[in-house]
């Protein structure tokens, strides 16, 4: 009796792994890299929002599109900047997505980190080429007025510096 007492305990943890294996495979295998949200938001913008780099990086790695829009026109870069997640957003820039892309009202991932005070974040845009010039179509402001208007005197020197340089 004893012997099946051992083995009973170990063939229910072997059981229960098999299990939980066979969810994770079934949950994400066959995930759907381009569903939508009540916001339009793909998996890949939702990770991307949140910052989690792990999931972004798989998400690239099995083929999500990187310049899919919300229902905001916001990209995953867009929102990643929005946040402030550096870590992601350079991630997203050295698969090839676009920095300048806009949105509905005209807004970049620069503005959107210039008007979040996200300064690292708007520093590596910059460094990768991002545009200063565009508006968005509400205010017609551009990523330095946005700076103005939340009064953040690092990121308007920031964004001063970049335009004279």
């Amino acid at each position: 009796m004893r012997f099946f007492e051992r083995w009973a305990g170990t063939l229910g943890v072997v059981a229960a792994l098999a299990l939980v294996g066979a969810f994770v495979l079934v949950m994400f295998s066959g995930e759907d890299l381009e569903a939508r949200d009540n916001r339009g938001r793909t998996p890949l913008i939702v990770a991307a929002e949140e910052g989690n780099a792990a999931r972004v990086r798989d998400l690239l790695a099995r083929g999500a599109r990187i310049e899919a829009e919300d229902d905001c026109q916001w990209t995953a870069l867009m929102r990643a900047a929005s946040q402030g997640h550096t870590e992601v957003v350079r991630m997203l820039i050295d698969q090839g997505a676009a920095v300048d892309n806009r949105g509905k009202i005209g807004f970049t991932a620069l503005m959107a980190a210039a008007m979040n005070g996200h300064y690292d974040t708007a520093e590596l845009l910059i460094a990768h080429g991002a545009d200063l010039s565009p508006r968005e179509t509400e205010t017609g402001k551009n990523a330095l007025e946005l700076a103005i208007m939340n009064g953040d005197q690092r990121m308007i020197e920031l964004l001063i510096e970049a335009r004279e340089g």
